[in-house]
């Protein structure tokens, strides 16, 4: 007569976490900032809502034990056929079926509807991390064809030797792009194996950032293989100068 089942109606409430709009792709870059805290404060307070859901599970456990040894009890031979009790034991008996049905059925739902939105604020947060990914790699492409574009032969070895430095520099940043790509591939295939309904545009995304990366390959490749050449001719040059002048001296 007295189970409160409020808690459990209140719970399944705050679990039942809708899952973020895909018009969030078409913010400006502070509306996604926004964004991107207020998923991760969902998914900090619900992280903490799930501890404390399950945090309750012996707490319900109990609540069923409790009822069900109600049933052993009314079932038992010590009652059966006394009189005026079988009123009282089949009252007691079907309020208590009902609550247990209840309970179970409330907590089977609190539970189910829990751990969904916890696959859906994580799929969330991972399309996240995927979408600042590539708009970190569109602007690094960018940047980077720029640097690439703007390293011209030298016309003197000291100029060439530090065009070279930079384009190890470069070259540098390659490598670290491509752990970058790398890390955008991992979360396609998560996306893919979890059935993320978004997976297929994602996967597409990702390949037109690996093809715009590779695009930029050649073109950096080529200006390195001119900057190497340059500096062996400066230094031919430079030896041959050198040479020229002692025999000069000693004419």
């Amino acid at each position: 007569d007295t189970f409160d089942d409020d808690m459990l109606s209140t719970a399944i409430q705050e679990a039942d976490t809708p899952r973020p709009s895909e018009k969030d792709d078409k913010k400006t870059p502070s509306q996604q900032r926004r964004t991107t805290a207020n998923i991760q404060g969902k998914l900090v307070a619900h992280n903490t809502l799930k501890d404390e859901v399950f945090a309750n599970r012996s707490e319900i456990e109990a609540v069923l034990s409790e009822g069900k040894a109600t049933l052993v009890e009314c079932d038992c031979e010590s009652v059966l056929g006394k009189g005026g009790m079988d009123e009282t034991r089949t009252r007691i008996k079907d309020k208590t079926i009902a609550m247990i049905k209840t309970v179970e059925t409330m907590w089977g739902d609190l539970v189910q509807r829990t751990e969904q939105s916890s696959k859906l604020l994580s799929e969330a947060q991972q399309q996240q991390e995927f979408e600042r990914l590539l708009q970190e790699h569109t602007a690094w492409c960018k940047e980077m064809r720029v640097r690439v574009n703007n390293i011209e032969v030298a016309d003197e070895l000291r100029g060439a030797k530090v065009l070279v430095k930079a384009m190890t520099t470069i070259q540098t940043d390659f490598d670290a792009q491509q752990l970058r790509l790398e890390e955008m591939q991992s979360l396609c295939s998560s996306f893919k194996s979890q059935g993320h309904k978004r997976a297929n545009d994602i996967e597409f995304a990702y390949i037109q950032a690996q093809d715009e990366f590779e695009a930029l390959k050649p073109t950096a490749s080529h200006k390195e293989e001119m900057l190497q050449l340059s500096c062996k001719c400066f230094e031919y040059i430079s030896s041959m100068q050198h040479e020229d002048a002692l025999l000069k001296t000693r004419l």
